[in-house]
């Protein structure tokens, strides 16, 4: 659901019409309305996200009438029409193949790599797209792996969505980048040589969607990202530290911090979020507080609505905090032994923090008291 939002937004399918409606609800809202005609089936409520397909029928149909701009490369000597803006290819082509196949398009909008993995693209092919490909918006380079990504990616001035997630051999992006100032959604999970953010990366004044794995010690250099909603911190196994001093996020909706495997407590900071709807934490085997050091801070985690606690193995108590957290509506709690035994019992005080919660799910069951 978020990948389809993210690709709506970076091709402009996604506009408020007033100033503080937010493009996630816009794309929500239009998700919901095609799922009640029909358009996509089998939705699943993941507690944190959603899933769907779109119907096989209206997959056809969608085909037909887009086909004009939107083209899935499948052979070499495949035609293209000079129409096409959105091009995705269903294996692997060499750079040179791929090249000479797009070479005649100069409008290109979209380049996607769907179902290619472990690629031998580099940077004379990245080179060549940017150089040719001046209006893309939408630059799909999950599973490549090259080292270096050119400075002249900030040639691409409306690039709005950048995907470089798993690719194992990258170490770090160009200050260059910091210079896409309508870059809006970056992602970089499941890059495991990844080491730091440029300096000036808090100058990506749009950016509202950020994943990332790395091997510092302490996630710096998203405080001044006044713009950010989403939040993935993924498979960050050194990481220690997280989010001191990032006060000046008051956009964030959701965070998600997955697979950091040495972090052991939360900054006091995370308190501080006041648009924070959707908080998980996973496969954190350290994580022993959510209370920040137990440092007393007023929490202003007025909208958080769902909380997700999975495989924290050394969790042993729900936080203070969520005493009065009157917004949360529905709680989960899967593969935390010493917390979930805790919680199922009907009286105890961590049974009373969370009593106001509407849906309490505990192991895949719903609690009976709720």
């Amino acid at each position: 659901m978020a990948a389809l939002k993210q690709r709506w937004s970076a091709q402009g399918l996604i506009e408020p019409s007033k100033k503080k409606q937010e493009l996630d609800d816009i794309g929500n809202r239009y998700i919901k309305e095609m799922l009640s005609r029909s358009f996509f089936q089998d939705f699943e409520d993941r507690h944190y996200y959603f899933t769907f397909k779109m119907h096989d029928l209206m997959h056809d149909l969608a085909s037909f009438i887009s086909q004009t701009e939107c083209t899935v490369i499948d052979c070499v000597s495949q035609t293209v029409s000079r129409m096409v803006r959105h091009v995705s290819f269903s294996y692997d082509l060499d750079e040179k193949e791929i090249l000479r196949v797009v070479g005649e398009l100069n409008d290109i909008r979209t380049i996607y790599f769907p179902f290619v993995w472990e690629t031998s693209r580099g940077e004379p092919f990245l080179k060549a797209c940017i150089s040719k490909f001046k209006c893309i918006k939408t630059l799909d380079l999950s599973g490549s792996n090259f080292d270096t990504l050119p400075n002249s990616i900030s040639n691409l001035k409306h690039l709005k969505l950048l995907n470089l997630m798993w690719n194992k051999k990258i170490k770090k992006l160009p200050n260059s980048v910091c210079k896409l100032f309508h870059l809006q959604t970056l992602l970089l999970q499941g890059c495991e040589g990844f080491e730091n953010l440029p300096k000036e990366f808090g100058n990506l004044i749009s950016l509202r969607q950020l994943g990332i794995t790395m091997k510092q010690r302490a996630l710096i250099g998203i405080g001044r990202l006044e713009s950010l909603r989403i939040l993935r911190i993924f498979k960050c196994e050194n990481l220690e530290f997280l989010l001191q001093g990032t006060q000046s996020l008051t956009a964030l909706r959701s965070l998600v911090i997955d697979g950091c495997r040495s972090l052991q407590i939360l900054a006091p900071s995370m308190k501080q979020l006041p648009s924070l709807e959707r908080l998980v934490i996973f496969d954190c085997e350290r994580l022993n507080s959510l209370d920040g050091n137990g440092e007393d801070h007023v929490p202003r985690l007025g909208n958080l609505r769902v909380l997700l606690l999975g495989k924290l193995p050394k969790l042993e108590a729900l936080p203070e905090w969520m005493r009065n957290l009157t917004s949360l509506d529905r709680l989960v709690i899967e593969e935390c032994p010493q917390l979930a035994e805790r919680c199922k019992k009907t009286t105890g005080e961590d049974w009373h923090k969370i009593s106001h919660v509407s849906k309490i799910y505990i192991d895949g069951i719903k609690t009976p008291e709720n």
